[in-house]
């Protein structure tokens, strides 16, 4: 503000009044003197000018939604008239002015769960809320483990705003505050921004039950090689395989391989093929993983087997006589073999031969009627055959008796045991091939009964049906 003295006389110390009224009413009045001013005649030392700081009262009253930084100036001289002068009318004048600040306003994101001693990212947002120009300013991060960070941000326009990204190395765990602060000297609540952020070590883990292997691979066939590991953190983790002897990756296959993790862990999968030329047993297969600098390691075993394709050559030659002598020849394959084996079986005339081929009645399959009746009656008419007659000593009747106890059980009403068919009798007296025609079948009905026949030791429910 300018004052000048426009009168014949010096004037000392006339009081000067500045009075700011903002917008919703509030008023403040700052006060100073003038000093000696000489007269108009010895100019430029008639006038001074004075500077008022409307800084505490701006920030108080003229900032804001409220008064949009408005304000109106009074100012008086000579207010209480002290000073006799020609002219009353020009010792006041009123003005308007607007007060423009800057605003920065700040604001801290990223991750709320970091690594120790790994890279954690954050982003600070600026943006200048003000309706002046910020001019270069500062944003401290502070990491909240004894470490802050000043970010430099170049002037900002109104309503401009930045992104940096700023990244730390937290090297103790725990629960950490993250804050991110801006001065301004305007007091609006936007200067501090935080962000909580959990540290923990990062943990990776496989056990060996999370390897996956089929227990046998057949020499040639493709099998998948499964692992599964636990972490604690997303993240890419590198995979390894190592196969034993007698197992190969199969095409297009790597053994390392990178795959990313949830915050609960991750699987992993191999193609691979069997490739020997003789069966392994307890072949290892090693998986590992790391990531992070932590890794581990985990195993499975499996048998990689060569498939066997029986080849046989027989021949046969009839002995008479005591002391003779023949001789036999035996066709040789051009095939590669791994095991052999030579087997000799000496018949004693025709009941020689029948006895060795009850061997194979007394194990024929018995998924069916026909089947089970076969075995059944087979062990039966053995039995009897032995009764009517001199027993051996080495005759085994319980595995007459049982291979006759169970065909009955299967033809009965009970249920089949395991994994066969219910072949049992229908509810018409009937029997079918696999017991799925209620109806039944004339045959197996037939054959079912003669097994089943009455006799001293068994009784047959059909018979008294049909």
């Amino acid at each position: 503000m300018t004052v000048s003295n426009d009168g014949l006389v010096n004037v000392s110390n006339a009081t000067v009044n500045l009075t700011v009224e903002a917008a919703n009413g509030a008023t403040e009045t700052y006060t100073k003197y003038t000093g000696n001013l000489s007269d108009s005649a010895d100019a430029p030392n008639n006038e001074t000018t004075l500077t008022y700081d409307l800084t505490e009262f701006a920030a108080e009253e003229l900032l804001g939604d409220l008064a949009q930084g408005n304000a109106k100036v009074t100012a008086t001289v000579d207010p209480a008239n002290d000073i006799p002068e020609t002219d009353e009318t020009n010792n006041q004048v009123v003005n308007s002015t607007r007060v423009v600040y800057a605003d920065p306003a700040v604001r801290i994101q990223g991750q709320s769960t970091a690594l120790q001693s790994q890279k954690a990212t954050f982003v600070v947002f600026t943006k200048n809320n003000g309706t002046a120009k910020t001019g270069e300013f500062n944003v401290t991060v502070d990491y909240d483990d004894g470490t802050t960070e000043n970010i430099t941000i170049a002037n900002l326009g109104v309503n401009q705003p930045n992104t940096t990204r700023v990244t730390h190395r937290f090297l103790t765990g725990g629960d950490k505050v993250v804050s991110a602060t801006v001065s301004d000297g305007v007091p609006f609540d936007n200067n501090e921004s935080t962000k909580d952020v959990t540290v923990k070590p990062y943990t990776l883990s496989i056990e060996n039950d999370d390897v996956s292997v089929p227990s046998t691979v057949v020499n040639n066939s493709t099998v998948t090689v499964l692992a599964e590991f636990n972490a604690n953190h997303p993240s890419d983790v590198n995979a390894t395989v190592s196969l034993p002897a007698g197992l190969e990756l199969a095409a297009g296959q790597s053994a390392e391989k990178q795959v990313r993790s949830s915050a609960k862990g991750g699987s992993v999968a191999w193609k691979v093929r069997g490739n020997t030329t003789a069966d392994i047993e307890d072949a290892q297969v090693d998986v590992t993983v790391e990531a992070f600098g932590e890794s581990d390691t985990a195993s499975a075993t499996t048998n990689v087997t060569v498939p066997k394709v029986r080849y046989t050559t027989t021949n046969a030659t009839t002995l008479k006589s005591a002391g003779e002598t023949q001789s036999l020849a035996l066709n040789v394959s051009n095939a590669t073999t791994y095991e052999h084996t030579l087997n000799v079986t000496v018949q004693s005339g025709t009941d020689g031969r029948t006895l060795q081929g009850l061997e194979y009645l007394f194990s024929y399959p018995y998924w069916c009627v026909e089947q089970t009746t076969t075995q059944m009656m087979s062990a039966l008419r053995t039995d009897q055959y032995y009764r009517n007659g001199d027993i051996p000593s080495n005759y085994n009747r319980d595995r007459a008796n049982s291979t006759i106890s169970a065909g009955i059980s299967k033809l009965a009403d009970e249920p089949t045991p395991g994994a066969y068919f219910n072949i049992s009798q229908h509810d018409n007296g009937a029997w079918s091939m696999y017991g799925n025609n209620p109806r039944g079948d004339l045959f197996y009905t037939i054959y079912a009964l003669q097994a089943r026949a009455p006799s001293p030791t068994t009784r047959c429910r059909a018979t008294a049906r049909t």
